[in-house]
């Protein structure tokens, strides 16, 4: 069994050049190439871009995000838009946000679900826009980060075991 190009962090998780990442994880890209071609037609003609682009993409962040959050779906209260969409999400730790998805990427815009107003103390928090939800949930949620590099060690776990398979079959 040959084993991946793969090293064991300090803290306990693996770590993989990023091209196999993109390969063990067939659904991850699309909410990234979906995510990428949202922030590139960011300040174009509005008439360029499908009506439902940000819905595609807020609809791809729930299905691939489930596995490592308590909660996830696109808000049916709040306002939907072509250019603006809400998604409620609780983390792991229990806490719950109203996430905001526009052109410029996501960004937190209340620490409660359905809600439009964020807390002024924390300013930070509520100003800054990510590219993707996934780098959002990196500075949220630490078990988010946790499950998803469970996930990827599962799914290295199954890559070497089918790699081990093949070869045991062709010799």
């Amino acid at each position: 069994l040959q084993a991946l190009p793969l090293r064991l962090e300090p803290s306990g998780s693996f770590a993989l050049a990023s091209t196999e990442v993109a390969c063990l994880f067939t659904s991850f890209p699309s909410l990234t190439k979906v995510s990428s071609k949202n922030r590139s037609v960011h300040g174009t003609n509005p008439q360029s871009r499908g009506d439902s682009s940000l819905e595609l993409e807020a609809i791809a962040a729930v299905h691939e995000l489930s596995f490592a959050v308590k909660i996830i779906s696109v808000s049916e209260i709040l306002p939907r838009t072509p250019d603006l969409i809400f998604v409620n999400l609780t983390t792991t730790e229990g806490q719950p946000y109203c996430l905001e998805l526009t052109m410029k990427g996501w960004r937190v815009t209340s620490l409660r679900h359905d809600c439009m107003q964020g807390d002024f103390t924390r300013l930070d928090l509520f100003t800054t826009y990510y590219d993707t939800l996934y780098d959002l949930m990196d500075e949220l949620s630490p078990g988010y980060r946790n499950r998803f590099n469970e996930k990827l060690a599962q799914k290295l776990r199954m890559l070497q075991v089918a790699a081990y398979h093949i070869r045991s079959c062709t010799l």
